[in-house]
């Protein structure tokens, strides 16, 4: 008897299986035994099956002069062991949970493993040990990692779960004017004529659906436009300072708040002829969002009317009058105009241009004054 051709022992794999092939002469009948049974044929084969463990096959063989026995050993290599595998998730074994459009990052191990392949949220095949991103994750994902050695399959997974998307609510804003002294609707851009009274106001529309926090309102007016005052939220007087920022609060969803204040534009000497446009610009903020418009004043400064319909030759066309009596009565009127310091040009000239530059001056410091305040008080609510 022989296995796998062989007259000695041999050895085969766990679970292999070895050919068994016998041969006899003057036999009538032969019998087997050991890690089989059953009477066989004289000569012949058979497979020895699946084994797990080592088998003695034995053949006894009987004729007219006797009876004879030959025996062969299948070893069988031990059991080999199961193949492992680890998969984590930013170093942890459990599920973890990361942002929205966050990822995370995976490493894997396994022992008595030939290959590995990924399922689940990835796919392909994998090295035996390794690390791979998730890449930016909208949604919850289970990866799965399968390992395949001599001791078969083992699987292991990891689930990332992505929190919601977290909405950022919005706002919208509209700036307008009115000329009040001429008793104009709110509109976006408004004529108006030196030292005449205007109304500004913004509007602050909350989200629909979400309820926004912590909004302030900031104000910046031209030079030529004079702050006057009647500062109010929703028709209610404020005593905040719109230019450094109005804390106007929280708007609850779909709320909408009004801003009004009241400024008057200067006079005709801080004006040339003809249209003066002065823009007007407010920034509406909170922690997530900002945003800007804007409301136009078109100032017009008109030249005094008057214009002859005729030619003439003189004020009367009496010539005695025109050439010696007129001039001589506008002569003396100028001359005592100046003496009686009625008409001080150089001088009332030279308080204007103080005046204009001192203006000026004020708006600028006030506007760099509320640039600092609102930035201080952002970072205080920030670091609050």
């Amino acid at each position: 008897i022989k296995a796998n051709n062989s007259n000695g022992s041999i050895t085969i794999g766990y679970n292999g299986s070895a050919n068994l092939t016998w041969t006899s002469t003057n036999a009538n009948t032969c019998y087997a035994s050991g890690g089989w049974s059953g009477t066989k044929s004289t000569s012949g084969s058979e497979s020895t099956g699946s084994l797990t463990s080592t088998r003695t096959y034995t053949i006894n063989c009987t004729g007219a002069g006797g009876s004879v026995s030959d025996s062969v050993v299948v070893n069988v290599q031990n059991q080999p062991v199961a193949p492992t595998v680890d998969i984590k998730a930013n170093n942890s074994n459990g599920s973890i949970t990361i942002g929205y459009n966050g990822s995370a990052n995976l490493t894997w191990t396994s022992t008595n493993a030939n290959t590995c392949y990924a399922s689940g949220g990835w796919s392909g095949t994998k090295s035996t040990s390794g690390s791979q991103s998730t890449g930016s994750l909208t949604s919850v994902r289970t990866y799965t990692m399968t390992c395949t050695g001599l001791g078969g399959s083992t699987s292991h997974s990891m689930t990332v779960n992505v929190e919601n998307q977290q909405v950022i609510p919005v706002f919208t804003i509209n700036k307008l004017v009115k000329n009040y002294s001429n008793g104009t609707s709110w509109v976006h851009s408004v004529s108006a004529d030196p030292g005449e009274i205007l109304y500004f106001r913004v509007k602050v529309i909350g989200d629909n659906s979400l309820s926004v926090q912590n909004v302030i309102v900031q104000d910046t007016l031209p030079d030529n436009l004079i702050y006057m005052g009647d500062l109010k939220i929703d028709d209610v007087s404020s005593s905040g300072n719109i230019f450094s920022g109005l804390d106007i609060g929280d708007l609850a969803v779909g709320q909408t708040k009004r801003i009004d204040f009241k400024v008057q534009v200067a006079g005709s000497n801080q004006f040339v002829f003809g249209e003066t446009t002065l823009i007007n610009t407010v920034l509406v903020y909170n922690f997530d969002s900002s945003i800007t418009d804007i409301a136009s004043v078109v100032v017009n400064k008109k030249q005094v009317a008057g214009a002859a319909t005729e030619v003439s030759t003189g004020l009367t066309n009496n010539i005695l009058l025109d050439s010696f009596f007129l001039p001589l009565s506008m002569a003396l009127s100028l001359i005592w105009f100046f003496r009686s310091r009625i008409i001080v040009f150089e001088k009332w000239l030279a308080s204007r241009r103080k005046e204009c530059f001192e203006y000026k001056a004020k708006k600028i410091l006030e506007m760099k004054v509320g640039q600092i305040k609102a930035s201080e008080k952002l970072r205080n609510i920030w670091k609050s």
